[in-house]
């Protein structure tokens, strides 16, 4: 299975290119202001922290992931909202917002973070990154009609849980009116998914998962056989509640 096809993602010419970026924050204030008609760089990586599983005092229920897969349908990187600055020359309007058309399809359980996008996009003021998830159309992929999957054990016995989800998660950099500032320069942005809080036992109780037709596999799904539809809906919300962003 390949981490996700680039060759589906399509946006303006303009906006495609390679990097390796570096990390700016930017406070507004009465004399910043931004190069106009120039181009920055901006590059995305998702990763899934998996530390708290390797500790048993905080993994009490011996669950171990091997596999953490996402299909997200498109990704957008939208500019700060104009009142929200105070210096307006030489910025872009919303609709130059880039939006990267996928699937991108990416196992988050990786040494390193997996790279998603590597883009050049216009300079200016950026607070928010939206991924809109959805499930994979190839009937051929392992992903076919799942928006997310996650393998491995509980307790020795293996599980998968899998959901067909549409959400949007909006992350969004706007607090004490700072962004992320694209000014001929290199952004790097990591994003984490917490698969721990997902399958903790405060928020999960691990004790009802059932394997109800007998297979020797826990299936968590919205569509199983097992008995676990409610645990599955409660997995995804903790999942999709539980998304960082950061400058790396």
């Amino acid at each position: 299975m390949k981490p996700f096809n680039t060759a589906a993602c399509k946006m303006l010419g303009m906006f495609l290119a390679c990097s390796i970026c570096l990390p700016v924050l930017y406070s507004c204030s009465d004399d910043d202001s931004i190069t106009p008609n120039s181009m920055g760089k901006l590059e995305v990586q998702l990763t899934s922290d998996v530390n708290n599983f390797s500790n048993k005092t905080s993994n009490p229920n011996n669950i171990e992931i091997d596999q953490f897969w996402v299909n997200l349908s498109d990704i957008e990187i939208k500019l700060a909202d104009y009142d929200d600055i105070k210096e307006n020359d030489g910025y872009y309007d919303a609709s130059m917002n880039p939006k990267l058309q996928g699937p991108f399809l990416a196992n988050l359980i990786n040494p390193r973070p997996v790279n998603l996008v590597d883009i050049t996009i216009p300079n200016g003021l950026y607070e928010e990154i939206v991924f809109s998830f959805d499930s994979h159309k190839n009937p051929e992929n392992e992903m076919y009609q799942k928006s997310i999957q996650i393998t491995g054990k509980i307790k020795g016995k293996p599980f998968i849980f899998w959901h067909d989800c549409s959400n949007d998660i909006r992350l969004k950099y706007g607090a004490n009116k700072e962004f992320i500032t694209v000014e001929e320069n290199q952004v790097k942005l990591l994003v984490n998914f917490d698969s721990y809080l997902a399958f903790n036992s405060n928020f999960i109780n691990l004790d009802d998962i059932k394997d109800g037709d007998g297979d020797g596999i826990f299936t968590i799904s919205p569509l199983d056989n097992d008995g676990n539809n409610l645990i599955a809906e409660r997995i995804k919300l903790i999942l999709l509640q539980h998304v960082s962003l950061k400058l790396n």
